[in-house]
C-alpha cells in the first residue's frame, strides 16, 4: 500500500510537472512571436523612413536638373530615375512614381512617392510625396530683362 501510494505520489508529480512545462513552452512560444512581430514592425518603420529619405534625394536631384538652362521635364525625371537606381535599386522605395510639374518658366516642381518593401505579410506601405521646388534658370541680359 505504501508503495502504491508512493507511486501515485509520484505519478501526480510527474503529470503535474509536465502540464506546468507545456504551459511554460506555450507562454515562451507567445511572447517570441510578439517580440518578433514588435521588432519587425520597429524595422519596418526604419525602412519607410529611410524610403523617404530616398525619394527626397530623388526628387532634390530631379529638381537639379529641371532647374537648368533650357532643361526638360524629361531631364528632371531622368536624373530621379537615375538617383533612385543609385541610392536603393528598387530594393526599399517599391514603384516610385515620378512627376516633373512647370509652372510656366518660372518654377518647376519634381514630386516622388512610392511604396516600402513590407517585412510583414499583408503590411502595405507608402511614404508621403516628396516635393521639391525650385525657380527655373533664365538668361537675362545686362539689364536684368
Amino acid at each position: 500500500m505504501a508503495s502504491e501510494a508512493a507511486l501515485l505520489g509520484a505519478l501526480r508529480d510527474r503529470l503535474g510537472r509536465s502540464g506546468r512545462e507545456q504551459g511554460s513552452a506555450t507562454e515562451t512560444a507567445i511572447v517570441f512571436l510578439a517580440a518578433l512581430t514588435a521588432i519587425l514592425l520597429i524595422i519596418q518603420c526604419g525602412l519607410a523612413f529611410h524610403a523617404q529619405h530616398i525619394a527626397l534625394a530623388a526628387a532634390e536631384e530631379g529638381a537639379r536638373a529641371a532647374r537648368l538652362y533650357q532643361a526638360t521635364d524629361a531631364d528632371g525625371a531622368a536624373r530621379a530615375r537615375q538617383a533612385l537606381a543609385a541610392l536603393d535599386g528598387g530594393r526599399i522605395l517599391v514603384d516610385p512614381r515620378i512627376s516633373v510639374v512647370r509652372s510656366g518658366n518660372d518654377s518647376v516642381e519634381v514630386r516622388v512617392s512610392g511604396g516600402v518593401v513590407s517585412m510583414l505579410p499583408g503590411l502595405t506601405l507608402s511614404i508621403r510625396p516628396q516635393i521639391v521646388r525650385g525657380p527655373v534658370e533664365r538668361f537675362r541680359g545686362p539689364g536684368g530683362q
